[in-house]
């Protein structure tokens, strides 16, 4: 990348906008640098334009007269970025048998509606599976909070042939 380039990513990276207005933006960045170029060196003329976060900052100045507008949509996305960190983590092996994945973890990272894993080998808050693990577990070998299992079941509450826990039913 040329200097020039390096220069215009700096500035954008310091810009919030939608991505049409930043197209318009660099293309207007590129003609004034390219303009300025005329009698003077690379080094000269981002000197003059000054730094790319001030720069930016001018733009931003511009485009946004009422504050509020971009305040409103900084808040959106950062409620956008906390639902995505709040949500829940999946795994689905890719190796099936009986159409049923042989490993699926599926975990909250919130206090939102509880997961449910569904696999040979199941993993959540709320899981069944030949060897199901979690809160909730059902399955022939269960180990969790609440465990049920047709051969063995360790847990808080558990409840199978073999049953091994707080509050063991067996």
């Amino acid at each position: 990348m040329s200097k020039i380039d390096n220069y215009v990513e700096a500035v954008l990276s310091n810009i919030i906008a939608e991505d049409d207005l930043k197209k318009r933006i660099k293309g207007d960045l590129y003609l004034h640098l390219n303009e300025a170029l005329g009698d003077k060196n690379i080094e000269e003329v981002i000197s003059l334009m000054g730094n790319p976060k001030d720069v930016a900052r001018e733009f931003m100045d511009s485009i946004y007269e009422d504050k509020t507008e971009i305040l409103d949509k900084l808040i959106q996305e950062r409620i956008t970025v906390n639902k995505l960190r709040n949500g829940f983590y999946e795994y689905k092996s890719k190796i099936k048998l009986f159409g049923i994945p042989l490993l699926h973890i599926k975990i909250n990272r919130g206090f939102g509606k509880p997961c449910v894993a569904k696999g040979i080998i199941a993993i959540g808050s709320i899981s069944l599976g030949v060897i199901s693990i979690g809160g909730g577990a059902i399955g022939i070998i269960s180990f969790g909070g609440l465990a049920l299992g047709l051969l063995l079941a360790v847990g808080g509450l558990s409840l199978g042939a073999l049953a091994i826990g707080g509050l063991a039913i067996g």
